[in-house]
């Protein structure tokens, strides 16, 4: 893309997706020696293992979750990265991990995982950017997108506030518009959707601090190769030089955002 007219009259549609990415948190998940004791946890309360360690993680600022994640890194790329590179070789990195095999532990690279799609999508974003497809917000729909504590880490790792619509079944809700348009009742999707649409959430970005204390490495490596400074205590190359990441970092180069300031949310 940009396609013009692809899904809305007079509107540019932009296509930039991640393949299967809650199921790559799930197959992540998997890999955990505490993943059987969760799930039978999860299932106890009638729960989804994503949703049980999602409501487990809550704080009173979700902003704040990304800390549980404090040193770990996940790409969470099992089937190769869709966009922006569009590089079927691609595979999954989990850097910092620790011999841990309680629950505690498997939240956390939850957490982590869920961080590294956020910034797999800021890193989206900025590239349509780059080619004069700027983003201004973020829709969530889908499953992945359904709990409160995965569209903050989003609307965090991109800067970006972020819209969800409250259907329970967004792809199902649009049949049902692109029906009722069809069937005579609404002139347009345009009158359709704001008839029917019944309500949405709006989430604002927090100001990124639980982001740059659980991976400095994430504001290092790019400002390093910028020759600028990530806000801690000297230069982004000395910071890079005392992280453990510092080996991979032309690896980890393409996850990494903060080298702006994210948006404080009042």
């Amino acid at each position: 893309g940009p396609y013009y007219a692809a899904m809305l009259p007079d509107m540019w549609l932009n296509e930039g997706g991640q393949s299967a990415a809650r199921a790559a948190i799930d197959h992540l998940l998997t890999l955990h020696p505490a993943h059987d004791e969760t799930a039978a946890l999860a299932h106890a309360e009638g729960l989804a293992m994503p949703v049980w360690l999602a409501n487990r993680a809550m704080a009173p600022n979700l902003s704040e979750a990304a800390l549980l994640a404090k040193g770990l890194y996940v790409v969470p790329e099992f089937l190769g990265n869709r966009a922006p590179f569009a590089d079927p070789h691609a595979r999954d990195l989990i850097a910092g991990i620790g011999m841990g095999r309680d629950i505690d532990s498997l939240t956390a690279l939850d957490i982590a995982g869920l961080c590294g799609l956020g910034y797999r999508l800021r890193q989206i974003i900025d590239t349509q950017a780059k080619h004069g497809a700027p983003v201004q917000r973020i829709v969530i729909s889908g499953g992945a997108g359904s709990h409160d504590l995965v569209r903050q880490i989003l609307a965090d790792a991109t800067g970006l506030p972020g819209v969800s619509t409250r259907a329970e079944e967004p792809v199902l809700f649009g049949s049902a518009v692109l029906g009722a348009v069809t069937g005579g009742h609404f002139a347009d999707v345009g009158a359709a959707m704001a008839a029917m649409l019944g309500g949405r959430s709006h989430i604002c970005p927090g100001n990124g601090r639980g982001f740059r204390v659980a991976h400095p490495s994430v504001c290092c490596v790019r400002n390093l190769a910028k020759g600028g400074t990530c806000g801690s205590e000297g230069s982004a190359a000395s910071c890079l030089k005392r992280s453990r990441l510092a080996h991979l970092g032309p690896r980890l180069t393409p996850q990494v955002w903060f080298d702006s300031p994210v948006p404080r949310s009042d």
